[in-house]
Order: structure tokens, then C-alpha cells, then sequence
């Protein structure tokens, strides 16, 4: 199966919404995480693989959130 994950970066989002420049140099994440971004992720077995598989890529430690997961 493939599935169409949709990313945002909460930290991202928080400083751009709030008023504030995000420093891209400085936590190597691009400004254009506080919207949601696509990725497909193709041949997963499930969505739980394609979950897993996103979440290792862009790790909530680091802000992220996987905003939804679609099929295609």
C-alpha cells in the first residue's frame, strides 16, 4: 500500500504564529514546517508501518507531528 503522510513541526509553528523568525542554521529544520508538508512513503505493509516510518525520519523530540496519513 501507499500512503501520503502529512508533517508540521510544532516549535516551528509556535515561533512563526507567535510572531518570531525561525533560525533554519541553527536547528536545521526549514521555516516551512510550521505548515504541513507531504511525503509519500510507497510499498508499506500498513499504516502503522508508514507511521513508524515517518516518526523515525521526523522524531517528536524534535517538534514534529504527523498531522495525517492518507492512502493512495
Amino acid at each position: 500500500m501507499n500512503f501520503t503522510v502529512g508533517i508540521y513541526n510544532a516549535k516551528v509553528r509556535e515561533c512563526i504564529r507567535g510572531g518570531d523568525i525561525w533560525n533554519e542554521e541553527e536547528s536545521n529544520i526549514s521555516a516551512d514546517f510550521s505548515e504541513v508538508l507531504y511525503f509519500d512513503y510507497p510499498n508499506c505493509a500498513s499504516v502503522e508501518q508508514a507511521e513508524k516510518i515517518a516518526e523515525h525520519q521526523f522524531p517528536k523530540a524534535m517538534g514534529f507531528r504527523i498531522d495525517f496519513i492518507k492512502s493512495f
